[in-house]
C-alpha cells in the first residue's frame, strides 16, 4: 500500500491541511470574537460611567440651583439688610446732630418745629428688625423644604439653626405682646447667638463653589470638612454663669 506523503492539501485528513484550513481561520475568528467583547465591554463602562458622571453633575446641578446657592443668596440678603441698617442709623445721628444745633432763639429744632422723633424712629426700627427676621424666617423655611437636596453633613445644622431662628422670632414678638419675663428672655437669647452659625455660613458658601466648579468640569476636589455644629447650653447653665 502506498502511503501519500502528507503535504499541503494532499490530503482531506492531512493534519496540515486541518491546520490550514480550519484551526487557523477558528483562531482568526475566536481572536476576533475576543476582541469585539472587549470593546463592547469598554464601550458599555464608558457609556455607563457617562451615565454616572450625568447623574452626578444633574444632581449636583439640583444642590446647587435648588439649596446651597438659594441658601447663600438668602444669607447675603439679611447681611446687607443688616449693613443698610448702620446706613439708616448713621443717617438719624447726622440728623439728631443737625437739629440738636441751637437757633438765635436757643431753641433746637426738635424744640422750635415741636417734633417727635423717637416715636418715629422706633417705628423705622422694628420694621427693619422686622424686615431681618423675616429673612432668616424664609431662609429657614427653604432649608427645611429643600433638605433633601443638602448634603447629610450639612443637615446636621438645621437644628440649631432653626432654634437660633425661633428665638429671633419669640423675641421679636415678646417686644410687643410681653409674654415672656425678663429673666426667661435673657436666658433664651443666651441660648442661641448667630456668631456659632458663622464657620456654617462660609462653608455654605466654599461648597457652592465647589459645586459650580464640579458642574463647569473642573477635576474632583476633596470632600469640603463641614464644622461641626454648636452644643445648645442648658439654661441653669447660663443662670450659673451669670452669677
Amino acid at each position: 500500500m502506498e502511503i501519500v506523503p502528507c503535504f499541503w492539501e494532499s490530503s482531506p485528513w492531512c493534519v496540515a491541511w486541518i491546520v490550514e484550513k480550519l484551526a487557523f481561520p477558528l483562531a482568526i475568528a475566536y481572536g476576533i470574537y475576543r476582541l469585539a467583547l472587549r470593546q463592547i465591554a469598554t464601550t458599555r463602562q464608558a457609556n455607563l460611567d457617562q451615565l454616572e458622571r450625568k447623574r452626578q453633575i444633574d444632581f449636583a446641578d439640583k444642590q446647587l440651583t435648588e439649596f446651597y446657592a438659594p441658601m447663600v443668596g438668602a444669607r447675603a440678603e439679611i447681611f446687607n439688610r443688616r449693613v443698610f441698617e448702620t446706613y439708616v442709623v448713621r443717617a438719624v445721628r447726622f440728623v439728631e446732630a443737625e437739629w440738636e444745633k441751637r437757633y438765635d432763639d436757643g431753641r433746637t429744632a426738635v424744640e422750635k418745629h415741636d417734633l417727635k422723633l423717637e416715636p418715629a424712629y422706633s417705628a423705622m426700627d422694628k420694621a427693619l428688625r422686622q424686615e431681618r427676621v423675616n429673612g432668616y424666617l424664609a431662609m429657614r423655611d427653604l432649608f427645611a423644604s429643600k433638605m433633601a437636596f443638602a448634603d447629610p453633613e450639612t443637615r446636621g445644622w438645621f437644628d440649631y439653626f432653626y432654634a437660633f431662628v425661633e428665638m429671633l422670632r419669640v423675641a421679636q414678638d415678646n417686644e410687643e405682646k410681653k409674654f415672656l419675663s425678663p429673666e426667661v428672655s435673657i436666658a433664651m437669647t443666651g441660648m442661641f447667638e448667630e456668631k456659632p452659625l458663622q464657620p456654617f455660613y462660609q462653608y455654605l458658601l466654599e461648597r457652592t463653589d465647589q459645586l459650580q466648579r464640579g458642574i463647569q468640569g473642573a477635576p474632583s476636589e476633596a470632600v469640603i470638612q463641614v464644622p461641626k455644629p454648636p452644643e445648645v447650653p442648658e439654661p441653669w447653665l447660663l443662670f450659673q454663669q451669670s452669677r
